[in-house]
């Protein structure tokens, strides 16, 4: 079992290829860093994590990103740079409290007009 007092989580630059079945239940996590691994998928069970703040996955092997993503309600900062991403979702938009994205090195093509660019650290 994870300790609910776990705010910071770092498990960047190993193999990992899946999320630990505990990792959702995590929920007090602010800080989430999964940087330089193999994974492909983020699971929707992900968004059980309401308290992130900072949520990075650079340099991994991900293609899409959750459906719903508005239960990240404080997420303040989501780092995707490096991975296989084409495209973004609608909720995306929705996360109000988002000011840094980092989308650098993917796939992504077209237009994305629904995201609020001003609200981003530039």
């Amino acid at each position: 079992a994870v300790s609910g007092t776990l705010t910071t989580l770092r498990i960047d630059s190993n193999r990992l290829t899946k999320w630990a079945r505990w990792m959702p239940m995590a929920t007090s996590l602010t800080q989430l860093s999964l940087d330089d691994n193999k994974i492909d998928t983020i699971p929707s069970a992900v968004t059980r994590l309401c308290n992130l703040q900072t949520f990075s996955l650079r340099s991994n092997l991900i293609r899409h990103l959750p459906y719903e993503l508005t239960p990240f309600s404080k997420l303040q900062a989501l780092h995707l740079d490096d991975n296989r991403i084409s495209m973004l979702p609608l909720s995306l938009g929705l996360l109000s409290t988002l000011t840094v994205l980092t989308l650098a090195n993917n796939l992504i093509k077209g237009e994305w007009q629904f995201f609020p660019i001003s609200r981003l650290s530039l």
